[in-house]
């Protein structure tokens, strides 16, 4: 992304899936300006991570990690959700035909055209108290989880697409790099019209 860029929101975003135009899976998007990232677009979809429950706390570890780990568990609970997608509804066309799809086999669909396109698809899950999820602070800091979920059952294109978001060449540690050609303010400000 360069200055004077746009980043497309949901609104202007439309037929990302053309199974159905009416789903956007992006609520902003931009396309890669780095050589080493092949994706046509990078789109970003925003969701809220509820708090984490309370948990007991075991005296004999540390009490940062173990809230820290309770947290990130929440947040990639949020991020996986965004690649499930199981929550799409069934709509009167689809039951009409010979084999009408289950809402789990439309978020497959959808996910699955976002891969085919060469979309990358980058959940940003932000916590309660203006955390962000693993996903996002890899895409930013180059951080990524402490602890990785296991793979998705039954859901080969969910695990593509985060496969995809959370390996090279996807961009991570954006903001160093902006640093290091002498932007931070340009970084700051990418950050601030992606959010």
């Amino acid at each position: 992304m360069l200055p004077g860029d746009e980043i497309e929101t949901e609104k202007a975003k439309e037929g990302i899936c053309p199974s159905n135009c009416n789903i956007k899976p992006f609520d902003a998007s931009f396309p890669p300006r780095l050589h080493s990232c092949h994706y046509n677009d990078i789109g970003f979809d925003y969701t809220l991570s509820p708090p984490p429950p309370p948990s007991s706390i075991d005296p004999t570890t540390d009490i940062q990690q173990q809230l820290s780990a309770n947290a990130e568990r929440c947040h990639q609970r949020a991020e996986r959700g965004k690649y499930r997608r199981g929550g799409d509804t069934v709509d009167d066309a689809d039951l009409s035909l010979p084999d009408p799809p289950s809402s789990k086999d439309l978020g497959e669909l959808y996910i699955g055209e976002i891969n085919r396109a060469n979309r990358l698809l980058l959940p940003v899950s932000i916590g309660p108290y203006g955390d962000f999820g693993p996903i996002f602070r890899n895409f930013l800091f180059g951080q990524g989880p402490r602890q990785p979920l296991s793979p998705f059952k039954d859901r080969p294109q969910a695990n593509l697409a985060h496969l995809r978001a959370t390996s090279h060449p996807a961009p991570f540690d954006v903001l160093r790099d902006c640093r290091d050609c002498g932007g931070e303010h340009f970084g700051i400000n990418i950050l601030t019209r992606l959010l």
